[in-house]
């Protein structure tokens, strides 16, 4: 049955990992649109200058600091754009492992029933994002505020650069904010020969790669602490499986690839990493299940703690053990098939390919 449950979990439409991959495709979309406007507005702000440009082409103080606040203006309101994109989207990808977890839970309503069973986990994309945003799950004092406003400083900083080289070069004011224009547009062909105003060549890279990178980063971070989230309390998930993911896998990914972790010990991904997590199920839990209802409570602590958890108040489980040619879930089955029809349609939470102790 497990290799049935692998093939059908890989084919899910709302399986987890799947839409941590559509959110990321389409976040970085969303950004490089962000600064495709920046530079249109640079553009727009480069032709006016090219009117106002002095037959000698000397670039005046008061132009120069004119360009400087345009740019500076703008770039906080893309960076304030950024910050609100990435937020939106950690809310996004938890939301999409929680429903993918949810679905799976209900589908064992028979036994759990849903009294109280959204207010499990309706707090969790909020939580998620506050702990992401504000750097609480890092060791660093980092934060994505920190991030955003010091990855514009830099940017700032870079593009400062370029029209102290531009005037060095005297060039003209629409000179300088064309090549601003090229340098912040992510479609541009990047102009690689920029002089600095002490004569070194300067070699952009991409204005967007950082937010992007941060972005990525988040993402995948959120997918993986609304997985941890969504399922440490899962007493038939024993362990997670990293499964090292992407075209350039690094060798720390690759050392992991296959490992298992205790619940409480898997390793944030590092920096633009897009691996994935399994869950380890284990291969007892039908017949836990079944044995966990024919008995009274405190048989089966750890199950009793999820069943409640979930809502379940106890109603339909037998205040006695059962022998088990008694029990009603091996007697009855069609129960007892309808569950492993369950668990192969989902088990563990949609996370990928599923593995069985």
């Amino acid at each position: 049955m497990a290799n049935k449950i692998k093939y059908q979990n890989r084919l899910k439409m709302k399986d987890a990992e799947k839409a941590r991959d559509a959110i990321t495709a389409s976040q970085k979309k969303e950004i490089a649109k962000l600064y495709e406007k920046w530079a249109d507005e640079i553009k727009a702000k480069a032709e006016m200058f090219k009117h106002k440009t002095t037959p000698s082409s000397v670039v005046s103080e008061k132009q120069m600091k004119e360009l400087e606040k345009m740019l500076k203006a703008t770039s906080q309101k893309v960076s304030n754009e950024v910050y609100n994109k990435i937020k939106e989207n950690i809310y996004k990808v938890a939301s999409s492992v929680i429903e993918s977890d949810k679905e799976w839970l209900k589908s064992l309503n028979f036994y759990f029933g849903d009294k109280g069973f959204n207010a499990l986990f309706d707090n969790v994309p909020d939580s998620i994002v506050r702990k992401l945003v504000t750097g609480h799950i890092y060791d660093s004092g980092w934060s994505l505020s920190k991030a955003i406003w010091g990855d514009n400083e830099a940017t700032l900083s870079h593009l400062y650069e370029i029209v102290a080289g531009g005037v060095a070069k005297n060039q003209s004011i629409y000179e300088i904010a064309k090549d601003i224009e090229k340098v912040v547009r992510p479609s541009a062909k990047k102009p690689w020969n920029l002089t600095d105003k002490d004569g070194r060549k300067i070699y952009p890279r991409q204005v967007d790669y950082s937010s992007q990178r941060l972005a990525r980063t988040l993402v995948q971070h959120g997918y993986q602490q609304s997985f941890t989230e969504t399922t440490k309390d899962n007493p038939f998930i024993t362990e997670y499986i990293w499964r090292s993911n992407g075209s350039r896998v690094c060798d720390i990914c690759k050392a992991r690839d296959g490992k298992r972790f205790k619940k409480d010990e898997l390793p944030l991904d590092h920096p633009n990493g897009m691996c994935t997590i399994e869950p380890a199920v284990s291969k007892t839990m039908v017949d836990d299940i079944a044995n966990w209802y024919n008995s009274p409570d405190g048989t089966y602590p750890d199950i009793d703690k999820f069943a409640k958890k979930l809502g379940y108040d106890g109603s339909g489980k037998a205040a006695e053990p059962e022998k088990k040619e008694n029990n009603k879930l091996y007697k009855n089955k069609k129960i007892l098939e309808k569950v492993k029809d369950e668990l192969q349609n989902y088990v563990g939470g949609g996370y990928g390919s599923v593995k069985t102790l």
